[in-house]
């Protein structure tokens, strides 16, 4: 129940941003191959959300691999500063496989990748929120949190009138 948790609402991140990156997994259940799908998706669009309009796939595997270390105190300190930038120039094509269906899939509608793996995406406000709307429950709530909103507040709001309190 805490992985299927922190994979669907990033409770932790502690294994769900492990698997932002290619991983090599064993035989798992039909609920939980759901909830991995779910973190995918979700490191993507909070990734579209950080990234400008142009970049490239290597820039978007970056930033996903960067979300798990967000906030951890040893990068800058103790781990190598190029960490993130090693994890995905050595797995590079695995990044590509891993998210090759939500990339030209679930998520073709608002990206255009070409065949040097240069990306623009749809920026429009209509996208941002449709993004935002579909962020995990904590890091929605961190948002909330770090925009100064009461978190009782917050969620007593319904979350579209959230979504469109932030972004307007």
């Amino acid at each position: 129940a805490g992985l299927k948790r922190d994979l669907e609402e990033w409770s932790t991140l502690y294994v769900s941003g492990r698997m932002h990156k290619p991983v090599m997994l064993l035989d798992i259940c039909s609920e939980l191959n759901t909830a991995s799908s779910s973190n995918l998706a979700s490191s993507v669009r909070t990734a579209l959300l950080m990234l400008p309009e142009a970049f490239s796939l290597r820039e978007l595997f970056r930033c996903i691999t960067g979300i798990s270390y967000k906030g951890d105190i040893r990068m800058g300190i103790a781990e190598d500063s190029k960490k993130i930038g090693n994890i995905v120039s050595g797995n590079y094509t695995a990044f590509k496989q891993l998210y090759s269906y939500k990339l030209y899939g679930t998520f073709n509608h608002c990206l255009h990748i070409n065949t040097h793996d240069d990306v623009i995406q749809d920026k429009s406000i209509q996208r941002t929120k449709h993004h935002l709307q579909r962020l995990p429950y904590n890091l929605l709530d961190r948002l909330a949190n770090n925009i100064g909103w009461a978190e009782r507040y917050y969620r007593t709001l319904p979350l579209k009138e959230f979504i469109h309190a932030i972004t307007d």
